[in-house]
């Protein structure tokens, strides 16, 4: 019963006909013996995105502080056939590319960036005080590598509150 105070979120996938398929509990299982310092307010689920290569990207805004995380899993294809792994962007203290209360993971989107690798955009609106957006590599490592992280450039701005990602070529 305990176990449920806490805000870890989840994501359904749904059926062309709207039921339920898989649900996806990334943070569930996780540590949360420090409650918030830990996994015990993950909030997965606040973002997401479905990509044309089977991935799914969930926002985590809140382990560690609301440093925040993403996570990645494969979700398309034959089942017994597919990565199940679950990726993860690194949110540990000292190796994060966020700091704490950034929230990173309050949106995500992915695209093929550069060349015709995959790449995921995390936004964390309130890192260092204007926001970041955390470009990570698609890799079958754990955590994902970052590639790149842009900067929001006006104080209190909220740069990575929301993203998308379009084709204008």
């Amino acid at each position: 019963m305990m176990e449920n105070r806490y805000g870890q979120g989840l994501c359904y996938v749904l059926t062309n006909e709207l039921t339920y398929d898989e649900v996806y509990e990334p943070c569930k299982g996780r540590t949360v013996a420090r409650e918030h310092e830990d996994y015990g307010f993950c909030q997965v689920g606040t973002s997401g995105a479905l990509l044309d290569d089977n991935t799914m990207v969930l926002g985590s805004p809140g382990p560690f502080t609301w440093r925040g995380t993403v996570f990645v899993t494969e979700i398309g294809g034959e089942y017994l056939e597919r990565d199940k792994t679950m990726y993860y962007g690194d949110h540990l203290e000292n190796t994060s590319p966020v700091d704490k209360y950034s929230y990173l993971g309050m949106a995500v989107t992915g695209g093929r960036y550069f060349g015709d690798r995959m790449s995921y955009a995390a936004g964390a609106p309130r890192s260092n005080g204007h926001g970041q957006v955390v470009i990570f590599n698609k890799a079958n490592t754990n955590p994902i590598p970052v590639k790149m992280i842009l900067e929001g450039e006006q104080f209190g701005s909220s740069f990575g509150y929301e993203l998308t990602t379009a084709d204008i070529n």
